[in-house]
This record gives C-alpha cells, structure tokens and sequence, in this order.
C-alpha cells in the first residue's frame, strides 16, 4: 500500500491524474510506470514538434514573402547596401528554417514517421557518422519497417542513445549498424569499435529501453568493456499487432507532420 501510494503521488507530480483508459494494472509496476513516463516524454515531444513545424515554421514563411518584397523594391531604387542587408536578413532567415527543421526532427524523426525505421536508422547514423568523420558501415533491411509505429520509436531512440555515446571525444575508430530479419525477428546490432573510455552508461535509461522493447516482446542489451568496444543489441518479434498499437491495444504517441 506505501508503495502504491508512492506511485500514485509520482505520477499526479509528472502529469496529472491519467484518464481511465492507461490507469491499468500495468501501471502498478516499475515497468508500467516507466513505459507511461516515456511515452508521456514522446508525446510531448511530438506536441511541441507539431506547434515548432506549424507556427514557427509559418512565421518563418511570412518573414521570407515579406523579405523578398522588400527586396523587389529596392532593386528599383537601386541601394546597393540595402540590398546587401537584405541579403543578409534572407541568409539568417534561411538559416533559422535549417535550425527549425533539425529541432523538430530531433524532437520527432519525420523520416520514422513518414518512411519507416529502416530509412531513419539508415539516414541518421550515417549522417551521424559522416559529420562526426568516423567511418562506418550501415546494413540495414527494409522488411523491417513493418512493426508497431511505438517499437520502432523505441528501438530508434534506443540506437540514437547508443550512437550519441559512442561518438565521443576522441572519436571511435569505426561504427557498424546492422538491423535484419530472420525467421520473423528482428537482429539489431549497433557497435563501435576504438570507442573512448567513458563512465559507466546511466542504467536508468537501458532499464527504460529495455522496458519499453519489453512490451513487444522484444530484449535489448548493452556491452561496454572498457576497452574500446561497446555494443547494443535488440531483438524483437515482428507481426501480431494492429498497425498503429502496441500491446494490449495501447496507441502510439502522436506523430508530428
């Protein structure tokens, strides 16, 4: 009973009494809890994602229209250092869109929502390989995007965990992802090799992952020997769920358009 009002008072704290619908006994554990914790984190998320693209992004349009308005009529009265802060001012307002579009898909990853995990987890550690200067080799196969849009945001953020670890100052020496099918599972390996030596990885957030992949089915696992290898590994059962639920008929956090 201490225990559960101790749950119950955590959770008025982070968010607010829940509607009837997600107060299950799942809940009552330290895995419900911490599943409810992440997907309250992601819907979030997703929410300030959706008002950034919208408002933000709309703002951002407006000033541009405004701008080259502004700079059709100078070329009439041929100003040239008018011109010139105009330009200036298009520069920084393209800018701010790139700075915009990289927030909200660092909020919610519009590829995973759009094209399926392959195609995120493709794209991402390759670009972040490629600005980071470390060689890589990336194989992944598309049957994988066909699984519950909350597993693969799970075992997206799981790997973007992994990755944002292992490139560290000094950089590892090599990176290798490989995500397959076999048999209707999913094999997911992320590792670097050379990585720096780092304190030990905050177990609260594998423990997260591991039980957000958990619901599905699925096992994650993280390897650091210290040595300059560090590995994570995920497997998962593909199939068995309605498109857009996850276990027990529980929806997936909203996606930013």
């Amino acid at each position: 009973m201490v225990r559960q009002s101790w749950l119950s008072r955590l959770r008025r704290f982070v968010g607010g009494a829940r509607d009837s619908e997600v107060e299950n006994q799942d809940a009552q554990t330290d895995g419900g809890l911490a599943t409810w914790l992440q997907s309250t984190q992601e819907n979030e998320r997703a929410a300030l994602a959706r008002r950034l693209h919208d408002e933000l992004g709309g703002l951002l349009t407006a000033a541009r229209m405004d701008l080259s308005w502004l700079r059709a009529r100078l070329d009439q009265l041929g100003d040239e250092g008018m011109r010139q802060k105009a330009a200036a001012i298009d520069s920084g307002l393209s800018e701010a869109m790139n700075l915009k579009r990289g927030v909200v898909d660092r909020l919610r990853p519009a590829l995973l929502d759009h094209f399926g995990l392959a195609t995120a987890l493709q794209a991402h550690c390759e670009d972040a390989c490629r600005r980071a200067g470390v060689p890589y080799d990336v194989q992944v196969a598309e049957e994988i995007s066909e699984m519950p849009p909350d597993l693969a945001l799970a075992l997206f953020r799981a790997s973007e965990f992994a990755l944002q670890r292992m490139l560290k100052e000094p950089m590892p020496k090599h990176v290798e992802l490989i995500a397959e099918l076999e048999e209707g599972q999913l094999l997911l390996t992320l590792q670097g090799t050379g990585v720096a030596p780092a304190p030990p990885l905050e177990s609260l957030a594998i423990e997260n992952f591991q039980h957000w992949i958990g619901r599905y089915g699925g096992r994650l696992a993280w390897e650091d020997d210290g040595g300059g290898s560090a590995k994570l590994s995920a497997d998962a059962p593909l199939g068995g769920f309605s498109a857009g639920e996850g276990p027990s008929g529980s929806r997936s956090a909203p996606t930013a358009h």
